[in-house]
């Protein structure tokens, strides 16, 4: 498992936990997307600039999750984002 899909998987499990479902879903999605090797270069790169956009201190950064603090949610939205970003290079 990549370190971008390692990183969804615990935001993902991160949003559950806080009772955010549907976020968590949108997350795994959107990992599974642009981890898919099968599809289009333009379909991975649009999920994982979705993917950045969610980290976004506006969008999931926004959510409060009662069992991280919320610089320690912030920091595994930043690491997601870089993660994110840096496999978009590679597409």
């Amino acid at each position: 498992m990549t370190q971008f899909a390692e990183l969804c998987d615990l935001a993902a499990k991160d949003l559950e936990i806080g009772g955010h479902a549907t976020e968590a879903s949108e997350i795994r999605t959107l990992s599974g997307t642009a981890s898919d090797d099968s599809r289009p270069a333009a379909e991975r790169v649009d999920a994982l600039e979705q993917v950045r956009m969610r980290c976004h201190v506006k969008w999931f950064g926004d959510i409060y999750l009662a069992h991280l603090s919320q610089t320690e949610w912030w920091s595994r939205l930043e690491k997601l984002s870089k993660a994110a970003r840096k496999l978009k290079q590679t597409v």
